[in-house]
């Protein structure tokens, strides 16, 4: 199977389905991180898999584009993660991907890491076949466990 190479994805949900919240953004955040509602039903990066938890679209409504933060305090449309739901997801940076590769949650920002242990929880699998470039984390097709 050859690697998918030119135009990253565009937009977070890439199944068509529109199954989101809308809420106050706590902090900053990128669109294809994973999140979490607060106390307050604020959201806030995911550091845990917990239920619900969402995925940050992209803030089109403002014009923005998949690399543009939803600043914090201002509206985040964010969709349900649900088994089976595809998404272009946050990767840790030069993590090697090919299809079905399983994804745990980092404990920081939200992103996924490869899930190597048996004690990880999977959340989600790679769509692709794709090398995240060093240092940030980068988009990537998964499929949610």
């Amino acid at each position: 199977m050859a690697a998918i190479n030119g135009r990253r994805p565009r937009r977070v949900n890439n199944d068509g389905k529109s199954i989101s919240e809308v809420g106050i953004a706590k902090v900053a955040l990128l669109p294809g991180s994973f999140v979490v509602m607060d106390a307050a039903g604020e959201f806030i990066q995911a550091t845990a898999v917990k239920k619900p938890m969402y995925i940050v679209n992209v803030d089109d409504k403002q014009g923005e584009d998949i690399l543009t933060a939803v600043v914090a305090t201002e509206s985040a449309t964010c969709d349900y993660v649900e088994q089976g739901r595809q998404f272009a997801a946050l990767v840790k940076g030069a993590t090697d991907c090919i299809k079905d590769t399983p994804f745990k949650l980092s404990a920081t920002l939200g992103i996924l890491e490869k899930a190597t242990a048996p004690e990880d929880v999977v959340v989600a699998y790679s769509q692709e076949i794709y090398t995240t470039p060093a240092g940030a984390a980068f988009h990537v097709r998964v499929r949610i466990a």
